[in-house]
């Protein structure tokens, strides 16, 4: 979903700026690493919840093992 906004939001880049002399302009590098964080911490919540259920599944099957011994 977001990487089809993607080519919509760097056709605004271009229109507001089409030189590129701006770009990253009032950025510190503090801004720029808190971004960077939580790009990472949303890619890691998609993948945690795209395995959850292997996981949950690995758990449970071990907790029975356990259980039935």
């Amino acid at each position: 979903l977001a990487l089809g906004s993607f080519p919509i939001y760097f056709a605004f880049i271009i229109y507001d700026d089409p030189d590129f002399d701006s770009a990253g302009a009032g950025w510190s590098p503090v801004a720029l690493t808190l971004s960077l964080l939580g790009a990472a911490g949303g890619l890691l919540v998609a993948l945690s919840i795209k395995y959850a259920d292997a996981i949950l599944k690995t758990l449970a099957v071990t907790g029975a093992i356990v259980v039935s011994s």
